[in-house]
């Protein structure tokens, strides 16, 4: 799998990923629902690593429960695990909808990507020198959705 990380050139430091044109959908996912974003509230400089924190989290928990239910979720894109793989799709799809657009990641090269990325996202935010401004920031901390297994 060829994966480039790509720096934003306008000095904001967002870390972004590029899976090439084969991993369009999960290209848009991983930008949609993880980023490098902080979240509004966030303190320190730079791009963050929380989103890839929670995602790593809610990844390790679909696999605990053997949930299928989105683990992480963006404004029109999610991840879910699915037959041993991470599927990224549209949220405006029937989750039970087999036809529905989506592409699939093995879970160890997904966790792969997200551990390549956090390390870069470390690298710049410990030479940014200044916080992203509000526009550059997501949601506040704790308030993106997903589901839990039971819920």
């Amino acid at each position: 799998m060829n994966v480039v990380f790509v720096e934003n050139p306008d000095g904001s430091v967002q870390v972004l990923v590029d899976l090439g044109d084969d991993g369009r959908l999960m290209n848009h996912a991983l930008e949609d629902c993880v980023s490098s974003l902080p979240p509004r509230g966030w303190p320190g400089n730079g791009p963050c690593t929380y989103w890839i924190d929670v995602t790593e989290q809610g990844l390790a928990d679909a696999i605990a429960t053997g949930s299928n239910q989105p683990f992480i979720g963006g404004n029109i894109t999610l991840f879910r695990l699915v037959g041993g793989r991470v599927e990224a799709r549209y949220d405006f799809d029937d989750i039970d909808d087999e036809t529905a657009e989506s592409e699939f990641i093995e879970i160890d090269d997904f966790r792969a990507i997200l551990q390549q990325w956090r390390e870069l996202i470390v690298v710049n935010a410990a030479s940014a020198t200044a916080p992203l401004g509000a526009s550059g920031r997501r949601n506040p901390a704790g308030q993106t959705w997903f589901w839990k297994p039971g819920e």
